[in-house]
This record gives C-alpha cells, structure tokens and sequence, in this order.
C-alpha cells in the first residue's frame, strides 16, 4: 500500500522541482536581459556624449571664425576704405600716363 504513495509523492517532488528549475531559469535570464540593458543604456550614454562633444567643438569652430571674421570687419573699418597711392589709368593711346615714353 506504501508503494504508489511513494510514486505519487516522487511525481509531486519532481514536479516541484521542475517548476523550481523553471522559475530558476527565469530569474537567470531575466538578471541577463537586466545586465544586457545596462550595457546597453552605457554605451547609449556614451554615444550620446560623443555625439554632443563633436556638436560642440563644430559649434565652437563656427563661433571662432565667426569672431575672426567679426575682428576681420572692426579692424577694416577703423582703418578706412583703403586707397592707392596714385591712380593708374590706362589711355586708350598706351600704358598709364606716369609712365609713357617720349620717343
């Protein structure tokens, strides 16, 4: 009478303890898929970083050329507007005046 007790109380652990495995290997997995999303979320920050570092440097290049420029254009109008010496005009008979031979 003890034997197919013991068959039903053998079932009932085995069942148990497939049911503990299971449970077991969803944690596992669940600590994996915790784990892949941290890496993840890492490099996610990582990448954005990189990606903000290179927006910045082309922001401050353009703001460098923009304040040589600006410097460019200050200097230019404190000096004047620039003038030549002495005016070089061709005639329609030869070289500028100044420089015209007489033969």
């Amino acid at each position: 009478a003890g034997a197919p007790t013991q068959v039903v109380a053998a079932v009932e652990l085995d069942q148990e303890i497939s049911q503990i495995e299971a449970a077991l290997a969803q944690a596992v997995a669940a600590e994996d898929i915790d784990q892949e999303i941290s890496q993840v979320e890492a490099a996610l920050v990582q990448a954005e970083s990189a990606a903000l570092d290179h927006e910045l440097a082309a922001v401050q290049a353009a703001l460098a050329e923009a304040e040589r420029l600006e410097a460019g254009r200050a200097l230019q109008v404190s000096r004047g507007p620039r003038r030549s010496s002495q005016p070089t005009q061709a005639t329609a008979e030869g070289p500028p005046a100044k420089v015209r031979r007489r033969v």
